[in-house]
């Protein structure tokens, strides 16, 4: 007979605060960035782009934040493919700075994408 004193598994991680694991991971994402450890932060490349959207409307800043961390990664890595990647997302970046209206955010995404196109001959 099970103790019905235990709760499973599933019951504990349901009765966590989704909104505080956002920041837990947000905040350790951040850090990772500030430290460009960018295989460390390309772990996260996932759980990041599932937030990312669900803050667009309600705090687009920390969504740019996102999307800009993660094109930097993919940017500076060097990788295969990374460099258009990191395009994507400085992309998103873009529409969101033009959806703000912030015309000084725009002018420097576009600045950093240019220099990604210019990377790639694809001037």
């Amino acid at each position: 007979m099970p103790n019905r004193n235990t709760k499973p598994k599933d019951a504990a991680v349901a009765t966590r605060d989704p909104g505080h694991d956002h920041d837990e991971l947000i905040s350790t994402f951040s850090q990772l960035w500030a430290s460009k450890y960018w295989e460390g932060l390309l772990e996260l490349e996932s759980e990041m782009n599932a937030i990312a959207p669900s803050l667009e409307n309600k705090d687009s800043l920390g969504a740019g934040r996102i999307y800009h961390h993660l094109g930097d990664a993919h940017r500076d890595l060097g990788r295969q493919g990374g460099m258009l990647q990191a395009i994507v997302y400085f992309q998103k970046l873009l529409e969101l700075a033009k959806k703000a209206g912030n015309e000084s955010h725009q002018c420097l995404v576009a600045s950093i994408l240019s220099e990604c196109y210019m990377k790639m001959d694809r001037v």
